[in-house]
């Protein structure tokens, strides 16, 4: 895997010590992080949404709806959002990944208050301390 200016160049095998050619690959995993190539330093955050959303749904399966708010909340904080907040202040996050992780957290929300308003789900950040990424 290449990142630089050159990372979409062509490239010839690097061939090891017994015979065998190494693989090119878009993306490798490094500590729980995936990093890809691109013209800079830059890290894919899909498998981190995809873990949160797995520990949400066992969350969501262990209380069914029979918990208050704050307490679905508390639990969220506390077994959910490390996985989705894993490495943010280490890698750097563009807007687009902001956007996607802002929109992840507002939609849970939505589904635990059950509304779609935007209003609802700001205040209920402020009043439950969950901050924009």
């Amino acid at each position: 895997m290449r990142i630089g200016p050159r990372f979409n160049m062509s490239y010839c095998d690097i061939v090891s010590s017994n015979g065998s050619a190494l693989q090119w690959v878009d993306s490798i995993r490094y500590l729980g992080i995936y990093i890809v190539n691109a013209r800079q330093f830059k890290c894919h955050y899909d498998h981190s949404t995809a873990s949160f959303y797995r520990a949400l749904n066992a969350v969501f399966r262990k209380i069914c709806r029979s918990s208050s708010e704050e307490v679905v909340l508390q639990l969220i904080n506390s077994k959910c959002m490390p996985c989705l907040l894993f490495a943010l202040e280490a890698c750097p996050i563009n807007k687009t990944q902001e956007k996607s992780s802002e929109f992840t957290i507002n939609r849970v929300l939505m589904k635990i208050f059950r509304t779609v308003s935007l209003d609802v789900i700001r205040d209920c950040r402020l009043r439950f301390a969950l901050y924009r990424i």
